[in-house]
């Protein structure tokens, strides 16, 4: 429905209060230009790099792909994408050093380049997970003025969204969010993880449905 909405310029560019769970809550809409296209770095270098960090990834090699970034960041150390990437990267592991250390690059990005969305996004979800909601809030502000997304920096921002709407136990407008994240891009993972957090959130029981239902089909219940 929102987007049929802002379809029809009935809302605006800014998030849309709406009524749930006792409260008014933002939703994010999207009246703006979504752009999919690949924007190739000037160096090929760096572009081949990313290339090795995407078959990384894909054998779950972390620390394959944290020395590809470290090698983009000596090419371009100014460029934002590689940063964010490789703080998120960090983040992945376990390491209390590696944890501190992606958070300063965010602060140190966010300070460089405020215009770059995920500076906001990644540090709001960083104040989430901290407790930190009013100020994650006032990170992701800024954003709603937005006139031209990426589909991987609006899937970034629904994303923060639904979980400010989580932190707040507001499961309509997570609903909400995640419906429209997912007319963006239905194929984007982080839809059917974020709609089985909200399942879980909602009814924390259904975490143990699966495995109770595992258990349950390997017992042998003798017949009498």
């Amino acid at each position: 429905v929102m987007l049929v909405l802002c379809g029809h310029q009935f809302v605006g560019d800014s998030p849309v209060l709406r009524w749930s769970n006792v409260l008014w809550t933002d939703v994010a809409p999207y009246r703006t230009d979504i752009d999919s296209g690949q924007v190739p770095h000037q160096n090929s270098q760096v572009t081949d790099l990313f290339n090795v960090v995407i078959d990384a990834m894909h054998a779950n090699d972390l620390q394959a792909a944290e020395a590809a970034f470290r090698q983009c960041i000596k090419i371009d150390p100014d460029f934002p994408p590689v940063l964010n990437n490789l703080a998120a990267t960090l983040l992945l592991g376990k390491d209390k050093k590696a944890h501190e250390e992606a958070e300063q690059i965010l602060q140190d990005m966010f300070e460089r380049f405020p215009d770059y969305p995920f500076s906001r996004i990644s540090l709001a979800q960083l104040a989430i997970v901290d407790g930190r909601i009013d100020e994650a809030q006032e990170l992701i502000a800024p954003l709603a003025s937005r006139s031209r997304w990426h589909v991987s920096e609006a899937m970034a921002h629904g994303t923060v969204i639904l979980e400010l709407a989580l932190a707040r136990k507001d499961f309509p407008a997570a609903e909400a969010q995640l419906e429209m994240m997912r007319q963006l891009n239905a194929d984007d993972p982080r839809v059917e993880q974020l709609h089985r957090r909200i399942q879980i959130q909602k009814n924390p029981l259904a975490l143990l449905g699966d495995s109770f239902q595992q258990l349950i089909g390997r017992l042998r219940i003798p017949r009498k």
